[in-house]
């Protein structure tokens, strides 16, 4: 029995519907998971300023060693966060390589005028979907207008568990001095 589904174009529009799927339903998690962590954090990371700007100077003072909780658990989840959206980022790029493959099998690459920006990656020569994959790294380039999203979101985490540490550490030369 020949199993190949390459050469049953029924089995192969499937297997692309259910790659589709799989690719719009990656990238609804990503920004769903970066969204609500975003503004988790943000809340977090808000919090002690607004203590300082209700309380005063000498009272936050005193609650510092209490407040320098919260700067923490923005630290915490936005290390946690930037894990877990980076972990997320090569499964969709697996599911956009499949597709990327798939529509260079079924020939939408060969017509010149019907190629983007996206199916001109699938013309490189020797094209493979574990090349393609290891070719979008979500760290890739930070040079702006060349970056991609999922640096600048990632760089988005990296930012707030910088402000975390410098709250952190606010809130430590308060208690300290």
């Amino acid at each position: 029995m020949d199993n190949n589904i390459f050469d049953k174009p029924e089995l192969l529009m499937e297997y692309y519907k259910t790659q589709k799927d799989e690719c719009l339903f990656r990238s609804k998690l990503i920004w769903e998971e970066t969204k609500f962590k975003y503004c988790l954090i943000l809340i977090l990371i808000v919090l002690p300023i607004i203590f300082l700007a209700n309380k005063g100077y000498l009272q936050f003072k005193e609650m510092a060693p209490y407040i320098i909780l919260i700067p923490f658990m923005a630290f915490f989840f936005s290390i946690v966060a930037f894990t877990i959206v980076r972990r997320e980022y090569p499964f969709y790029y697996a599911t956009h390589a499949h597709l990327l493959y798939i529509e260079k099998y079924l020939g939408l690459t060969s017509r010149s005028e019907f190629l983007d920006a996206r199916l001109k990656k699938a013309l490189k020569e020797n094209f493979t979907v574990e090349d393609f994959i290891d070719g979008t790294r979500p760290l890739g380039s930070f040079i702006p207008g060349k970056a991609k999203i999922s640096t600048m979101e990632l760089m988005g985490f990296i930012l707030f568990a910088i402000i975390s540490l410098l709250e952190i550490l606010f809130c430590l030369t308060l208690t300290i001095f």
